[in-house]
């Protein structure tokens, strides 16, 4: 409390708070009995200060309680203390400023100036009563519960019309005071005033002072109209920090076709000053920055966009001193409803394609779009499909687990249902759908479980011709190697081999029996090398098995050089006689300048199974009992077709009419007989190597006489076979 005493008069009032005289009583006087020094009175109990107030100046007067401790402050220093009783907690109805509830027969009115009247909820300490004392107040300090500053009216003015002091705590509730006995005009005299004994004091203090220095002029006036004045510094400091106010987790949603949301923070920054900035910064899902606290006072942050998941997103600012606010965070969590979308592919209809007659195959892959991101899984059931409808359902699922299923029919056929094929074959026919071995044309069908296990009906357009095959060996003495057991293809490796048979015409002229004749040969065929090189052309003979002199059909056929007599369709397959029925026969083989030979009897020929025919072994073949010399020649284990039969007359001669010897000499014509006569295919070489020798090594003179023998020259090989 400030005052002016003018005068001390018994115990005059500060506050006098109670229910009349004695009754509860809390008082403060600024001056016990008359002696100048202020007193505090509790329920009884009093304590006085040890200063005195000056009259006619102003004094500052406190007084605490705390604890059963009173205290009495003037100017700001403690001027005494005793132990008081707590008050008693009861309703005070009377309760007065300047005047006691003992009234004016007890102790008299104040005569004093008061201003700044302040009553608090707690004890103040003497540095918060100094720091304060010379200062208004805003009237929202902490613990404020009372504050008359006495600022109402007009100094000097007419102040009819001001019934009540106004409280201007904001805690406080409504306490004003009633004005009782007050002049209420009348110039200088009346009670409102800001001089004392005629003296104006003004200032031109600002009724708020803002941030940082202000000049304070004060001037008083006396009645005479002289003035004084003095100067006061006021600064305001800002102390208070800033607040942030977060808005609180917020859950937002995608916005649709798109992987993220919006959200705009609202200011959250307040001040008691102005010029704040704040900002934000964020971790988690999104990567956002206001780069510090770069966005003032009043202002929201804009659009922000916030990727699906949470983001910490945490709140910042500072105000124009660079008082920092405590930071704030709050959670945006944006979550993904949105669904992906399918696209299973085209519904499929195949054949069956593997075991269990099912199909096990490319079906195709379902396509999925979605706003943010998502995977397809699929199909469900997973091949192989059986025969008939089967329908699939595809799975898109994105990172929030939302799903989207499309379905597609996958419709297999059994494959084939159904196939033919068409075969032309000699003799016979085994076929393999049905293991059945067919010896006439026609058209056959077979049901059968193919490989993928599908019922099948297969049908077969057969073309036979009917017929018998031998399989022959034979080995020609003339190009016989007895070292490597193979005879030599001279012929075929200086291309002397011709291409169509010669048998048919001069000087053979062979009759054809049972077929055209005029076989020919590949050149392929003539280009294998090996123990199945050509050798030459031969003829193959079936003869009736009664009467072996009756050729039924013959052959130009091929002979290879391990012996094999082979068809020169290929020069590989048996020998086939075209149209002729499975039966006994007689079978021979004949060679341009050799001897020919045939089986002892006859031999089982069909077209369905190959006969082996060997006549390099020592098994018996047929002998002409009028005949001494024997049907083949001996070479070792071997036996082989007798050579050198140059004139081709069915014996080897030496001397004699007709001799093969004379027959080769006549083509030098029996001069000139150490030239050599080449390349030649004739038959006067009748060891085939491509070349006519009389004289000389390798001549074809030699092997005549080594087959009769040197010491018998005159002998004669004939031919056993008929015709």
């Amino acid at each position: 409390m400030l005052g002016i005493s003018k005068a001390f008069s018994n115990w005059s009032r500060i506050i006098d708070f109670g229910n009349g005289a004695g009754s509860n009583n809390v008082l403060l006087a600024y001056t016990v009995g008359t002696s100048g020094s202020p007193g505090l009175h509790i329920a009884g109990t009093q304590i006085q200060s040890t200063s005195t107030l000056p009259l006619n100046q102003w004094s500052h007067v406190a007084a605490t309680f705390s604890g059963g401790t009173g205290t009495i402050y003037v100017n700001g220093i403690a001027a005494g203390s005793g132990s008081f009783p707590t008050p008693a907690n009861v309703t005070r109805t009377l309760n007065y400023v300047g005047r006691s509830n003992w009234g004016e027969g007890g102790d008299p009115d104040a005569n004093a100036v008061y201003d700044e009247l302040r009553i608090w909820n707690v004890a103040r300490t003497q540095s918060e009563i100094q720091s304060a004392m010379s200062f208004e107040l805003t009237g929202s300090e902490s613990g404020l519960q009372v504050y008359f500053p006495f600022n109402q009216g007009v100094a000097c003015g007419d102040n009819t019309s001001i019934t009540e002091i106004l409280d201007m705590a904001s805690a406080g509730g409504t306490t004003n005071a009633t004005l009782h006995d007050f002049t209420l005009s009348g110039g200088c005299s009346s009670n409102f005033t800001n001089s004392m004994e005629g003296i104006l004091v003004t200032n031109d203090a600002p009724s708020v002072y803002p941030l940082g220095n202000t000049t304070v002029t004060w001037t008083a006036t006396d009645a005479a109209g002289n003035t004084a004045t003095c100067t006061q510094d006021v600064t305001v400091v800002d102390n208070q920090v800033p607040t942030l106010a977060s808005p609180g987790n917020q859950t937002l949603t995608t916005i649709s076709n798109t992987c993220a949301a919006t959200y705009t923070i609202a200011d959250p920054i307040s001040d008691n000053c102005t010029g704040s900035f704040w900002g934000y910064s964020t971790t988690g899902a999104t990567t956002l920055s206001s780069s510090g606290n770069t966005i003032a006072y009043g202002t929201g942050s804009g659009v922000l966009s916030f990727n699906v998941g949470a983001t910490a997103v945490t709140l910042t600012g500072i105000d124009a001193v660079s008082n920092i606010a405590t930071s704030t965070t709050f959670t945006v969590t944006v979550t993904d409803n949105e669904a992906p979308v399918i696209s299973c592919p085209q519904d499929l209809t195949v054949n069956a394609n593997y075991a269990g007659c099912t199909y096990n195959g490319s079906i195709g892959l379902a396509s999925v779009t979605d706003n943010c991101s998502a995977t397809v899984s699929g199909p469900i059931p997973a091949g192989p499909y059986s025969v008939g409808t089967t329908t699939v359902v595809w799975t898109a699922t994105d990172a929030s687990g939302n799903t989207s299923t499309c379905s597609q029919i996958i419709t297999v056929l059994a494959s084939p249902t159904a196939s033919s094929s068409s075969v032309s074959t000699l003799g016979c026919y085994v076929w393999n759908v049905n293991n059945t071995t067919y010896s006439v044309s026609g058209v056959y069908t077979a049901s059968f479980i193919n490989a993928i296990g599908c019922d099948s009906i297969v049908t077969l357009n057969l073309t036979i011709t009917p017929g018998i095959f031998v399989a022959a060996k034979a080995i020609l003495a003339g190009p016989y190697n007895v070292n490597t057991g193979l005879m030599h293809d001279s012929l075929r490796v200086k291309q002397l081999i011709p291409a169509t048979e010669p048998y048919s015409s001069a000087p053979y002229n062979k009759t054809s029996v049972g077929g055209p004749g005029g076989e020919t040969v590949s050149p392929a065929v003539l280009e294998v090398i090996g123990d199945h090189a050509i050798v030459d052309w031969v003829m193959l003979e079936i003869r009736n098995a009664v009467t072996p002199s009756t050729v039924i059909a013959n052959k130009r056929a091929l002979l290879q050089r391990d012996g094999d007599i082979v068809s020169a369709a290929d020069g590989v397959s048996p020998v086939f006689f075209a149209n002729q029925p499975q039966g006994n026969y007689i079978v021979s083989v004949k060679h341009r300048n050799h001897l020919g030979v045939m089986t002892a009897s006859a031999v089982s020929l069909s077209p369905c199974t190959i006969t082996n025919v060997d006549f390099t072994t020592s098994s018996p073949v047929y002998t002409n009992p009028s005949i001494t010399t024997a049907p083949r020649k001996t070479i070792g284990s071997v036996r082989a077709l007798w050579s050198a039969d140059a004139n081709n007359n069915k014996n080897v001669k030496y001397t004699g009419l007709s001799n093969d010897k004379d027959f080769i000499a006549a083509v030098y014509n029996f001069v000139n007989l150490n030239n050599t006569y080449e390349p030649v295919y004739r038959r006067e070489d009748v060891n085939m190597d491509g070349k006519i020798r009389f004289n000389n090594t390798d001549n074809d003179r030699a092997p005549i006489i080594e087959n009769v023998g040197p010491t018998t020259p005159n002998a004669i090989i004939n031919q056993h076979t008929p015709n």
